[in-house]
């Protein structure tokens, strides 16, 4: 056991208890992860895609969503999961600096995969 000194109060914890996870799948290099509880899987986003994948406790992966309508060279920087209504919020960004900018969030329903709404991001001042 290690401990940790917190205010006057020590903070014990155990080395054992803390879980590794590495991806090293092709295409897929992992930018973000989130659990979804209800499934019980892991959801990554890729760094040069614009996909979500699952990755199950076993290591299987399994393409979630793909949105072939976003824009090309976009990629989903961050996801949180919304365990109330069952959907992913996603920050996409546009990783090509030659292309004009796109940033927004975009929702999806975990149980039909669909979008639910992208609300751009964007600032009319620079425009």
């Amino acid at each position: 056991m290690n401990s940790l000194s917190v205010s006057s109060k020590p903070l014990m914890f155990s080395l054992v208890s803390l879980i590794f996870i590495i991806f090293c799948v092709n295409p897929i290099t992992a930018q973000n992860i989130g659990w979804d509880q209800s499934a019980q899987h892991f959801l990554i986003t890729s760094l040069t895609l614009p996909k979500i994948s699952s990755v199950s406790d076993a290591g299987f992966i399994e393409t979630l969503i793909h949105d072939t309508d976003l824009p090309a060279n976009v990629s989903m920087n961050g996801i949180t999961i919304d365990k109330i209504n069952r959907r992913i919020l996603a920050v996409v960004h546009s990783i090509d600096p030659e292309q004009h900018p796109f940033d927004a969030l975009a929702s999806y329903d975990l149980r039909s995969r669909q979008r639910l709404f992208l609300s751009p991001l964007t600032d009319d001042a620079v425009e």
